[in-house]
Parts: structure tokens; sequence; C-alpha cells
């Protein structure tokens, strides 16, 4: 179920709606690291949900060839990094934006810019609780 969900979450998103990244040398890794930008459009708690994904091609080899490159650590640190100049996605539920930046932007902002859509997305804390 989890899996299901962070699939739909991903696709709904779609490339618009990921964070753009920033290559850095980590000093304390002496390795290099991707600095995942901030998108302040985007609902506090999606990171986190992206953060298992990337978790599980860190430490479970099932399902993942040896050859090509080893994937590159990704650091999110919201009071370190940049704050990403992309512009929101468009389209995406309500649930899915930040509510306080949302509430930030007037009528003509929300359904003609954004094109903010009605359609419904299980909020993520309900989800959360229910599977861990």
């Amino acid at each position: 179920m989890l899996w299901k969900w962070l699939r739909d979450l991903i696709m709904t998103l779609g490339t618009d709606g990921m964070s753009s990244e920033e290559s850095d040398v980590d000093r304390m890794l002496n390795a290099k690291v991707l600095r995942v930008n901030v998108q302040e459009w985007r609902r506090l708690g999606i990171d986190e949900y992206v953060e298992l994904i990337d978790a599980e091609r860190q430490i479970d080899e099932g399902g993942y060839k040896e050859a090509g490159s080893k994937p590159t650590p990704r650091i999110r640190a919201p009071d370190q990094n940049k704050t990403s100049n992309r512009k929101p996605a468009v389209g995406l539920p309500a649930a899915l934006y930040d509510e306080t930046w949302l509430a930030g932007l007037d009528d003509y902002d929300r359904e003609f810019i954004l094109q903010v859509s009605s359609k419904p997305f299980e909020h993520f804390s309900h989800l959360y609780f229910q599977v861990f």
C-alpha cells in the first residue's frame, strides 16, 4: 500500500513537482553529494516521502543491477540548502501545495495561473500513521 501511494505521489507531482539539485562535495563525507533545493510552494512532508524512495535504493540491493553508477547521496537540509528558483508545478491537487503559501495567493493566481486541481489527494499524516 505504501509503495503504491508513493508511486501515485511521484506520478502526480510529475517532473515539474520534483526538486532541483546542485552538485557539491561534502567535507565531512569527503564525497560528492547532491544538495536538494527547497521548494517553498510544496507541502511540508513531501521530502520525507521522497527520502523513503532514496533510502530504499541505498539499502536494498534486490531488483537493482550492479552495472551503472551508484546513486549519489542527496542532502535535504532546508536550513542549509538554497531555495529553488523553479516555478511551482501547475495543476496539482491543493493537498500537495503548502497551505500557507497557497493561502497567500489570490483567487486569480490559484485558479488561472496554478490551475489548482480539485482532485483529492489523501493526506500524508493519515497514511503515515496507518502504515507505521
